[in-house]
């Protein structure tokens, strides 16, 4: 059968303003300096299949893979279990309500907080509709886009190969990073 690799990538860019996240204070995004996205493989060989995605968030809670493992239920022959999902760990992407099921989170909830409780002036508005999605709405809006790039990468697979090779590799920069060199 031999080998069957297919790649996507998508923007996950909210149109609207959104909360930031990896801060212990509120942050609102007010333009878009750089797109964030999600960049997905599928491997496909021998029967075994696995795709893996890169999203520029700031981590993978649970909720996110469950509601994105939820799409890809019966998705054409696709496993949803050997889904991979992972984050680049920016700073300045969406805040999506993120949960996990370790103890780091704990301590980390615990921080916050602790931290909220010493910042009024950093805490979020009582007014329940600011026109900015996060919560359950970004979830969802999330797990929609980048189960897309988990479809397209596997609607993408065609025949491949690889190779082994001794020599120079190239390898990826991080895109995210700036320097004062510009």
């Amino acid at each position: 059968m031999g080998i069957k690799i297919g790649w996507s990538e998508i923007s996950i860019t909210p149109e609207e303003k959104v909360a930031l996240a990896g801060q212990f204070y509120e942050r609102i995004s007010e333009y878009v300096e750089t797109e964030i996205t999600a960049t997905a493989m599928a491997i496909e060989a021998d029967g075994e299949q696995l795709v893996i995605c890169s999203c520029d968030l700031e981590g993978i809670g649970d909720n996110l893979l469950d509601e994105i493992r939820r799409r890809l239920l019966d998705f054409d022959g696709l496993d949803a279990g050997n889904v991979i999902i992972h984050a680049t760990h920016t700073h300045t992407s969406i805040s999506y309500g993120k949960k996990r099921r370790t103890d780091l989170s704990l301590s980390l909830d615990t921080l916050a907080r602790l931290l909220k409780n010493k910042s009024e002036g950093n805490q979020k508005s009582k007014n329940p509709d600011r026109g900015i999605m996060e919560g359950d709405k970004a979830l969802r809006w999330l797990a929609d886009k980048i189960s897309l790039a988990v479809k397209q990468a596997w609607n993408n697979r065609k025949p491949a190969y690889y190779q082994n090779a001794f020599g120079r590799a190239a390898v990826g920069m991080n895109r995210r990073v700036c320097y004062s060199d510009g």
